[in-house]
């Protein structure tokens, strides 16, 4: 008797350390691809580290996360391709493995990489609406109170949808009415 319940302790004290262990792995895979595209050598280490996190969270509610972080980093690999064709079979492979992932999960951050990327993409990929479906898809989770995520994330996708997407000034007063609600309620 006192062996299981020493067993079920350790492996109860492992599971905790492994989950803790899944979200600091996360989180420097964040830190590693916000400087994914500031050159070749930084894309690189990034999608080392998320092929890595993909090989270790086969089976959990992280890997749609991470494969929407490897199609962003395959789409980003654009460019530093010489080549148009290569840039745009890059671009083309990364929306592909996006696509696969994004309806499998409601997870905002997943949602944002994936719209981000499809707002960078130039216009011949036919993207804008996608991203904004997604962008208004994400402010009405966050309007409905889902705190699940990471703040600085959150706080992230506000600034970016205000300042680098093109929309009418009625959905930047929205942002601004959203993000000082949501820094309200996580105080």
């Amino acid at each position: 008797m006192k062996n299981s319940i020493c067993l079920i302790f350790i492996f109860f004290v492992l599971s905790l350390n492994f989950t803790f262990s899944l979200e600091f792995n996360i989180e420097k895979g964040r830190e590693l691809y916000s400087k994914a595209s500031l050159n070749e050598n930084n894309l690189n280490i990034a999608k080392n580290y998320f092929e890595k996190l993909k090989s270790i969270n086969k089976n959990t509610n992280l890997n749609p996360i991470i494969n929407i972080y490897l199609g962003s980093l395959t789409t980003i690999n654009a460019k530093f391709e010489f080549f148009p064709h290569k840039k745009y079979e890059c671009a083309l492979n990364g929306l592909e493995i996006m696509e696969k992932q994004i309806n499998t999960t409601n997870s905002i951050e997943a949602m944002y990489i994936y719209a981000a990327t499809c707002n960078q993409l130039p216009f011949f990929f036919n993207k804008q609406e996608t991203s904004k479906y997604y962008f208004g898809k994400i402010l009405n989770k966050i309007s409905e109170n889902d705190m699940k995520e990471n703040p600085k994330m959150i706080i992230q996708l506000f600034d970016y949808v205000k300042n680098k997407t093109k929309y009418n000034k009625d959905f930047s007063q929205k942002i601004d009415l959203l993000k000082k609600n949501y820094l309200n309620n996580i105080e």
